[in-house]
């Protein structure tokens, strides 16, 4: 659903530009939606990575607007995520009731005499401090990934080098999966700590936000300042009703799946993990940890990062393009009713 929610924005989003481009008269890049869809479903990062990979072809400013778009989606995933959330509540449609929100909840520091360990240690801090192992193993990784997609994309032409760096994030996944596979076999994967490095990944989420949104240049995207806001709005309000059409209609913990997937489609991840744990705050179902599976599917539908520098990068036409869009919806669709996940609606 996560890939429907994608084509759907891009072909909606790129729809709004090219008439903005008839009312205004201006000239706008009409491929600018991909990256307003991008910024709300993909998140900052693939986001910001597909208009910098665009500005080496001239077109400037461009991870700019994605920038602008990703802080906009974060926005909206909370401006409307939270009302959807009560909403639900009062109408009683999550699962498990949520009862008294706990004061650490609401106020989001923990009590003096409640303080859970959130790392553990793998060396002796005498010799080495074990968060910088963690961060060193990360590190690795991504210089792997790294020099790796730089070797390729120097012996390849730009359009196939530019459309690597856009899918640095997967080499990057392919990297840390492939080196821990590679501590297993030497029987040194002890060395790797998951409460460490969930630590580490909070606050990568977390600082991503801030300089997604700090980071907005107003006199870069100002040229671009009314598709911005004019498609924002559309998309926010089509994200949801996209998400209470087909979350309703999944079987089994319909809401909770519901809310889970408006945080993901306007934000990131954790952003849904956000709204699911004010509907669920136990995480008693098994929405968080299909949340981690989603990154299957970028796998199976590797080629949807391709198609989007199909019009900036390698020519392809506007209708070439969105109609490999349309056809990726309609794949989704279609294997999505294949496995049943799509039934009569449950509220």
């Amino acid at each position: 659903m996560w890939h429907m929610s994608l084509a759907s924005q891009l072909i909606i989003a790129t729809l709004i530009i090219y008439i903005l481009r008839v009312v205004t008269g201006d000239d706008y890049l009409p491929s600018v939606g991909f990256l307003a869809a991008q910024g709300f479903t993909a998140g900052p990062g693939q986001a910001i990575s597909t208009g910098l990979v665009w500005e080496k072809f001239g077109y400037e400013g461009m991870g700019q607007i994605a920038m602008a778009y990703a802080g906009i989606g974060f926005i909206v995933a909370f401006a409307l995520g939270v009302p959807l959330v009560r909403w639900g509540i009062r109408k009683g449609l999550n699962t498990y009731p949520v009862g008294s929100v706990p004061e650490e909840i609401r106020t989001g520091l923990l009590a003096r005499d409640h303080r859970p360990a959130g790392l553990h240690l793998v060396t002796q801090n005498a010799n080495v401090d074990s968060l910088a192992v963690q961060i060193s193993l990360i590190l690795v990784a991504w210089l792997g990934a790294y020099y790796l997609v730089d070797a390729v994309a120097s012996v390849t032409p730009p359009s196939i080098g530019g459309t690597l760096w856009g899918l640095f994030f997967l080499f990057c996944l392919s990297a840390g999966l492939l080196m821990r596979q590679l501590m297993k076999m030497l029987k040194i994967d002890y060395l790797i700590d998951g409460d460490s490095m969930t630590r580490l990944a909070g606050w990568m989420v977390e600082f991503l936000l801030l300089t997604t949104l700090v980071g907005v240049k107003f006199a870069i995207v100002k040229t671009y300042i009314i598709p911005i806001v004019v498609v924002s709005i559309v998309l926010a309000a089509f994200t949801l009703v996209f998400c209470l059409y087909f979350g309703r209609r999944v079987p089994g913990y319909s809401f909770e799946r519901t809310v889970m997937m408006f945080g993901t489609c306007t934000g990131t991840i954790p952003t849904g993990l956000i709204l699911l744990r004010m509907v669920d705050s136990e995480l008693k179902t098994t929405v968080s940890v299909e949340a981690g599976m989603w990154n299957i599917q970028v796998f199976i539908f590797f080629y949807v990062n391709f198609i989007l520098h199909g019009y900036v990068v390698y020519d392809w036409g506007m209708p070439v393009t969105l109609g490999l869009f349309a056809a990726t919806y309609v794949a989704c669709y279609l294997i999505m009713r294949f496995f049943k996940l799509i039934g009569p609606k449950t509220f």
